[in-house]
């Protein structure tokens, strides 16, 4: 049961379910369309706004 609990856990983390979980706890806002897009649009800034080498 435990690798299955873990497993879950894994997959929400790599589908964003997580991030965003905590992502609506941190702001204090309720589940919708716009809070989606705006914690999109930061994880994307965040993510591509870093420079690559090589």
């Amino acid at each position: 049961m435990k690798i299955l609990q873990w497993l879950r856990i894994l997959l929400r983390e790599i589908a964003d379910e997580g991030p965003y979980r905590r992502y609506l706890e941190s702001e204090g806002c309720p589940d919708s369309g716009e809070a989606w897009r705006a914690f999109s649009d930061r994880r994307m800034k965040s993510r591509y706004a870093r420079g690559r080498c090589c």
